[in-house]
C-alpha cells in the first residue's frame, strides 16, 4: 500500500468508526472500548479488504489473460520434436 492509500483508508476507519461513537467519546482521551466501536472497525477493515480483494482479482484477470498470450504466441511456430532435443 502508498502512503496515500494508507492515509485514505484511516479516514475511512475514523468516519466509519465516528459515526457510530458519541461526541463525547471521540474527545475523552479516558473513554473505554466499546462493542460498538470494535464493531464498526471490522466493517471498515472488512469494506477496505474486499475492495483490494476486488482490485488484486482484476490484476490477476489481465495477468492471466497476457499469460494466455504469450502463450498462445509461443505455439505458434512449434518446434519438431524429432529436431529438438532439449
Amino acid at each position: 500500500m502508498g502512503v496515500d492509500e494508507v492515509i485514505c483508508n484511516f479516514e475511512r476507519i475514523w468516519v466509519t468508526m465516528a459515526a457510530t461513537m458519541s461526541r463525547y467519546d471521540r474527545i475523552s482521551p479516558f473513554g473505554r472500548a466499546k462493542k460498538s466501536n470494535s464493531d464498526s472497525l471490522d466493517r471498515s477493515l472488512e469494506g477496505i479488504l474486499s475492495d483490494r480483494k476486488d482490485r488484486l482479482d482484476v490484476i490477476f484477470r489481465i495477468h492471466i489473460a497476457h499469460s494466455d498470450i504469450a502463450i498462445k504466441q509461443q505455439d505458434e511456430f512449434p518446434s519438431d520434436p524429432d529436431l529438438c532435443r532439449t
